[in-house]
């Protein structure tokens, strides 16, 4: 945690990673982040909104590193940025909606029309 704290933005430029936590982690303190595109990656970073999704070059990440360095304003933009994405995408209080409204519209063509409330 110390360490999200003190950095200025996030990299993780392997493709190995599965969903991208790490990436969810680092936004929860406001930095940007820079990933590789693959499936786990590109479900967390925006490109240009969060951070940057890269191909996996030297050239590129290089490039991206760069720009973070020179410009505080668009790391602030950045993290904000990923920081609302988090809270809208990724925090318990939406999936928790999302399954709610997945069971309710599944389950009525699947329960019969009364049944009994759930027992504790």
């Amino acid at each position: 945690q110390q360490r999200y704290a003190e950095c200025a933005f996030f990299v993780l430029p392997s493709t190995g990673e599965g969903f991208g936590i790490v990436f969810l982690e680092a936004m929860s303190y406001h930095k940007p982040c820079v990933g590789c595109r693959h499936c786990g990656t590109e479900d967390v970073i925006e490109h240009e909104g969060t951070g940057y999704l890269l191909e996996q070059t030297v050239e590129a990440i290089q490039g991206a590193l760069q720009t973070l360095m020179n410009d505080p304003d668009l790391r602030r933009r950045m993290g904000r940025a990923g920081h609302r994405r988090l809270l809208e995408h990724f925090a318990f209080e939406h999936f928790r909606k999302r399954i709610h409204g997945l069971v309710h519209a599944e389950a009525p063509s699947r329960l019969p029309e009364r049944s009994m409330p759930l027992q504790p």
